[in-house]
């Protein structure tokens, strides 16, 4: 398998195939055994959230726990942050202030708890917000500010300046708020609600106003700027995907149908913004180029159950997800990457035969390998 697997990819490549075909990394990404599992929580994870190097990841789940990883270093076991002796609800959110200095969750009783990055060890400080679930925590790219998104109906601004933490309601609902995002460049904030509707919140003008973009029929989970901050994207309760262009947010939105067959629970845009992925309740990732629209999409089945958030590694080589079977896994999001390495560990090339069942007699005879041994009729022609 691993020898069909990589000679496909690479008669792929020379014909000048799609880098990322579905089909080719389904039959790499089942033998690779590029896939890191990584347990450590007693329940579902929730939300996972990187530094900005890349280095330490935090994680927060159902278990009430907020671990430390770092991914660079997979053997070591993650450490657990200093939790309060009394605390309602679990942890639900997580985020870190612009500067890296904070790292702050949310849980399903409102509760903010706020750790310094040096000192994990110490117990957290509360400060109650919502009157519900914390659905989404969102920082801003610069300066002190962060807002939540609450199941209270409630999108709230805070701003950390001098440690103070004070909030302010920009916008209300009888409903739900489900998720909110940032752009890169900070001047627009996004989110959308339970009840459809998409909005958005100019920065740069005070008082906030809330501008609607969209009431979509179906229940908004997820939402993301794209990394270039030309592009919202809004994960629906029906597993479809709307795109809006930012500079245009009243006109009609692009649909990516049928994306996941149940609600999206997260998107995440590649760093070079050519790639989005999503995560879903049917406990798959997709993942596809953008803003070209795929039909068929890289479709990642590794979860056994719910998958609940999505993020790229900053050089977008791997995604890594978590999910309600407790268990943060990272995966190749590249074709070549694995077909590298699947490569590196074959120990022969195929026979004639074995070429001329498996590729096809029309298809000229070659070494996958160089550096090992071909068949003995392999100067000869195939037919």
């Amino acid at each position: 398998p691993a020898l069909l697997a990589v000679e496909s990819y690479q008669l792929n490549e020379d014909n000048g195939g799609f880098a990322d075909d579905p089909g080719i990394y389904s039959a790499l990404s089942a033998i690779s055994g590029d896939q890191v599992i990584l347990r450590g929580h007693e329940d579902g994870v929730r939300n996972i959230i990187l530094s900005k190097d890349g280095k330490t990841m935090y994680s927060c789940g159902d278990d009430n726990k907020l671990l430390i990883w770092k991914p660079g270093d997979l053997q070591s076991k993650p450490v657990p942050a200093a939790m309060p002796k009394q605390i309602q609800g679990v942890l639900r959110s997580i985020g870190l202030t612009a500067d890296d200095r904070l790292v702050i969750a949310g849980t399903t009783s409102g509760d903010l708890l706020i750790w310094k990055r040096s000192s994990t060890n110490a117990a957290p400080r509360v400060i109650h917000g919502h009157s519900g679930v914390i659905s989404e925590l969102a920082m801003h790219p610069a300066g002190k500010l962060f807002a939540t998104a609450g199941s209270d109906g409630k999108l709230m601004l805070w701003n950390s300046e001098n440690d103070q933490f004070t909030k302010t309601i920009i916008d209300s609902i009888p409903g739900k708020m489900s998720c909110v995002a940032f752009s890169a460049d900070g001047k627009l904030m996004a989110y959308g609600t339970g009840g459809g509707a998409v909005k958005t919140i100019d920065m740069g003008k005070q008082p906030y106003r809330p501008a609607a973009i969209i009431g979509s029929g179906y229940g908004i989970l997820a939402i993301a700027f794209s990394k270039d901050e030309t592009s919202i994207a809004a994960g629906l309760t029906n597993g479809n995907i709307l795109v809006w262009n930012r500079n245009e947010p009243a006109s009609k939105p692009r649909e990516i149908l049928g994306r996941h067959v149940s609600g999206i629970t997260a998107l995440a845009f590649s760093q070079d913004g050519g790639e989005l992925a999503s995560a879903s309740y049917d406990r798959t990732m997709k993942l596809a180029g953008f803003p070209t629209i795929q039909a068929n999409p890289i479709s990642m089945e590794n979860h056994e159950l719910w998958v609940y958030d999505i993020l790229f590694t900053p050089d977008g080589k791997h995604l890594i997800s978590c999910s309600a079977d407790k268990t943060i896994r990272i995966v190749s999001t590249q074709n070549s990457m694995m077909a590298e390495n699947l490569k590196k560990r074959l120990t022969r090339n195929m026979t004639i035969e074995e070429w001329k069942k498996m590729v096809g007699s029309d298809i000229p005879y070659r070494k996958t390998r160089d550096d090992l041994p071909g068949s003995d009729n392999s100067n000869k022609q195939t037919n």
